[in-house]
């Protein structure tokens, strides 16, 4: 049996669709499925990169750091301050404090992240190999 989802049938005949989010990992849970779908029938588009990621390599720290406090904050409450999304957001703070040349508070968000991580992802887990080569670094 195929399943065809209306999503799917309103794309007609599209040969490239692009799939984005509007950042705080939602993308990921929703977007994800339909692209890598989308992918199994050879219609996919670029891979979009998170807006704060965008501000920060284009010279925008500070609106960067501002899009990832909120996305923190939403994560927080939704999925509660120790889930491993809230982890990967403060990452990316602590990427953009290193970025900055502000060390001290780069390894407070790192050492945070670690704390969150460890307990609940694979010990091979890419996130969790990041933040433990950064902490062993700093």
């Amino acid at each position: 049996m195929t399943w065809r989802l209306p999503f799917f049938e309103a794309l007609g005949d599209a040969q490239r669709v692009l799939i984005a989010g509007a950042g705080g990992g939602f993308d990921v849970y929703a977007g994800l499925p339909l692209a890598l779908s989308l992918m199994h029938e050879g219609r996919t588009g670029p891979w979009p990169r998170p807006r704060a990621a965008v501000l920060a390599g284009s010279g925008d720290p500070a609106g960067a750091q501002r899009l990832y406090r909120r996305a923190l904050d939403g994560k927080r409450r939704t999925f509660g301050p120790e889930h491993p999304e809230v982890a990967l957001t403060l990452n990316n703070l602590a990427a953009l404090a290193v970025a900055r040349g502000d060390r001290p508070v780069a390894v407070a968000l790192a050492a945070e992240a670690q704390r969150i991580l460890a307990p609940r992802v694979a010990a091979d887990h890419p996130a969790l190999a990041s933040v433990t080569a950064f902490l062993a670094e700093a």
